[in-house]
């Protein structure tokens, strides 16, 4: 079973919340990045800091909640904020990852119940699985959500209560630029109430990478959104 997590409150407070229930996972997570970085790229911690710091203004810009959120994380996990911003920028640390994970949707016409489904593949380190959790969120203003996250991420593979599901399929150009990244494009999703919404929250937005956000509504509406930098 992976640690199941329910956050209310003020982003801060949530992410307090957060930190707190996780905080081995959380440990465990950085100590895993910190490893990979190190092997597939020669970056040490330290360095992957550095480089994810460049992407907090483009962050407090779009999404200043996840910077609150990821400051929470930090206050209640016991490590620094940029341990934190770190592990959210992940994916952009190192550009050149490989492309992964498969995605399926039915829709109701495709099911005996008549609902939608989303499902996919996590095509990762297998390492990785020990520092999954899944979160219940709850904000006001915006649809209640459920994800499931690597430890100390704000962003991951999920749905919420207006009906929005989203999965992924990581694409890499080999190259990418300050932008919003990939982990905070995912919550920035689930934020929203309808379709239209979640295009324009990934299409309106500096995008830091490249990648394939799968997203389902439960009004049996499947698509792919493929988006680089650029385009």
């Amino acid at each position: 079973f992976y640690p199941f997590i329910e956050l209310k409150g003020s982003a801060l407070q949530r992410g307090v919340t957060y930190g707190q229930s996780a905080a081995e996972q959380i440990d465990r997570n950085i100590k895993f990045y910190a490893s990979v970085f190190q092997s597939s790229a020669g970056i040490d911690w330290e360095k992957a800091k550095s480089l994810a710091a460049k992407f907090l203004p483009v962050i407090q810009k779009y999404s200043p909640e996840s910077i609150e959120e990821m400051k929470g994380i930090a206050q209640g996990s016991g490590k620094s904020f940029e341990d934190i911003l770190t592990l959210n920028c992940r994916s952009e640390v190192i550009f050149a990852r490989p492309d992964g994970c498969s995605f399926v949707g039915f829709l109701s016409e495709h099911g005996k119940d008549g609902h939608v489904y989303m499902g996919q593949t996590w095509d990762w380190l297998i390492p990785a699985v020990e520092n999954v959790c899944v979160l219940k969120i709850q904000k006001e203003g915006k649809p209640d959500q459920l994800i499931a996250v690597e430890a100390g991420m704000i962003g991951g593979k999920g749905l919420n209560s207006h009906g929005i599901g989203v999965c992924l399929n990581a694409l890499s150009v080999g190259k990418g630029k300050i932008g919003m990244p990939l982990h905070v494009l995912y919550r920035m999703i689930l934020n929203t109430n309808k379709a239209s919404d979640a295009i324009e929250a990934v299409a309106q937005c500096d995008r830091a990478g490249a990648g394939n956000f799968d997203i389902g509504t439960a009004s049996d509406y499947l698509f792919a959104l493929e988006y680089t930098p650029d385009n």
